[in-house]
Order: structure tokens, then C-alpha cells, then sequence
């Protein structure tokens, strides 16, 4: 009876290997450039209040749902061992044989690298948005307020250059430019929300629109701009 009950658990480990193999084929990159395949997921990149977070999270201090959520997959893969009743008592499954298998543990510990290192690239790509923070984390009217109380605290109107300058600071770079509707990281899909494009967007319009009316003397002043 135990030679049977080894048969059947090689069957149901190589049924789970199959499974993961798939996975882990998912969670490649090269691969699925290779055979045209999409992202297997997709998530979202978005303004919460003053910052930006991935939507489902992949922040470990706050619930990796990422992470939560293919974890969840794999112990679904394993309750193939449920559905077989015990040769030796009749009672019970094959769950635990399957998930001390080594085998299957060795691919588990390659599924949890994949996302490590999806992971850390999903967090560079949120740093370059980091980078311009300040467009949405300071009001844009209370930075020009600052600039011009610092240019008449030092006795003369702020020269074209000075403001120029100033402008600068709101001009984002080409690869913030080129990322306002997705990109990938490994082989996971993120989809930027519009929020984040549009706050930088309306932000830039403002600075150049308010610089212009305060150098030609005028009172007009912007709405202040929603946040997001």
C-alpha cells in the first residue's frame, strides 16, 4: 500500500510542478516577449493623497497584495492533493506529502525571487516619480509666493532669468513624459494613472501662466489646483 500511495503522491507533485512551471513562465519576462504573451498581471500606479502607491500594494509594510495574491494561487495549486483520499487509511489527503515535497519547494523559493526582483524594480520605477514630488506634495502657489517674497526681501524684481529657473523646476523629464500611460517592470503590467500625468500637467500651466501675470504687474491669480 505504500508503494501505491508513493505512486499517487509522484503523480499529484508532478501535476503541482506543471502548474508552477507555468507560473514561473508567467513571471518571466523573456519568455513572454518570446511568445508574445501579456502580462499575467496588472497594477496601478496612482496619486493617494500627497503620494503615490501601487494599487494592489506591493509595500511589505502595509500587505504585499502582490505578493498575497500569487501565494494564494500556489496553495490552490497544492489542494490538488485534497481531492485524493489516503491508500494506507482512507482518511485524510495528500496535502502535506505535496507541500514538503522538494521539488515543489524548490519552485516556490524561485517564485518568491521573481518577485523580489519585481518587486525592487517596481520600486526604482515609483523613484522616478519621486523625483518630482514636489509637484504635488507643495501647493504650486505657495512656491511662486516664496519665490517673489525672497526676490523683494533682497531689494530688486526678480530677473527673466530668475524665473526661468523657477519654471525649470516644473519641467519633467522625458522618461516621466514617456511613462504617462504604462510601462513594465519585469513582467508586470502598471498602469499610470491619469491623476499623476494631469497633476504635473495642470501644475506646469500654473507656474507659467502666474510667472507671466506677476512680472507684467498684474493681480491676476490663478484657482488653486485640486490634489489628488
Amino acid at each position: 500500500m505504500d508503494f501505491l500511495g508513493g505512486i499517487v503522491v509522484d503523480g499529484l507533485s508532478e501535476a503541482v510542478q506543471a502548474t508552477m512551471v507555468n507560473l514561473l513562465n508567467n513571471l518571466d519576462a523573456k519568455y513572454l516577449e518570446k511568445n508574445d504573451m501579456n502580462a499575467l498581471l496588472e497594477i496601478k500606479l496612482e496619486l493617494v493623497g500627497p503620494t503615490i502607491e501601487f494599487t494592489p500594494s506591493i509595500d511589505s509594510k502595509i500587505g504585499n497584495e502582490l505578493r498575497i495574491s500569487v501565494s494564494s494561487w500556489i496553495k490552490d495549486f497544492m489542494k490538488v492533493g485534497v481531492f485524493v483520499a489516503r491508500l494506507d487509511s482512507g482518511l485524510g489527503s495528500y496535502l502535506m506529502e505535496i507541500e514538503e515535497d522538494e521539488s515543489v519547494m524548490m519552485q516556490i523559493c524561485q517564485v518568491s525571487g521573481k518577485l523580489t526582483k519585481t518587486e525592487e524594480s517596481c520600486i526604482g520605477f515609483m523613484d522616478t516619480f519621486r523625483t518630482f514630488e514636489y509637484l504635488w506634495v507643495k501647493d504650486i502657489n505657495e512656491s511662486f509666493d516664496e519665490f517673489m517674497t525672497l526676490a523683494e526681501t533682497e531689494g530688486a524684481e526678480p530677473t527673466l532669468e530668475q524665473f526661468n529657473a523657477q519654471i525649470s523646476r516644473y519641467k519633467v523629464s522625458e522618461t516621466i513624459q514617456r511613462a504617462c500611460d504604462f510601462a513594465q517592470c519585469v513582467w508586470l503590467h502598471i498602469l499610470i494613472s491619469s491623476a499623476c500625468c494631469t497633476t504635473r500637467a495642470s501644475k506646469r500651466r500654473s507656474a507659467r501662466c502666474r510667472t507671466r501675470s506677476r512680472s507684467a504687474g498684474c493681480g491676476w491669480t490663478p484657482s488653486r489646483l485640486n490634489r489628488h
